[in-house]
């Protein structure tokens, strides 16, 4: 996506929203999860969670999430 512009703590404008709702899309996509499972909300949160502490940047959101799931898959082993 374009430039990402910074935001005040606790507040999303649309462009944070958008920015959010692709960066969610495409790990659901990527990781082969649905939106309306357990699993997706779970997606949803761990995206809402970066985003709160300050993860900004597709890039950097990304990576945060496969390091994520990463973890996700050791635990479930």
């Amino acid at each position: 996506m374009g430039i990402h512009h910074g935001t005040r703590r606790g507040i999303a404008y649309p462009e944070d929203l958008a920015f959010l709702s692709h960066v969610y899309d495409e790990a659901c996509r990527r990781q082969g999860v649905s939106k309306h499972s357990e699993e997706g909300a779970n997606l949803a949160h761990s995206v809402m969670a970066l985003y709160a502490a300050g993860v900004r940047g597709e890039r950097r959101m990304k990576m945060s999430l496969r390091a994520r799931a990463r973890e996700f898959a050791a635990l479930a082993r």
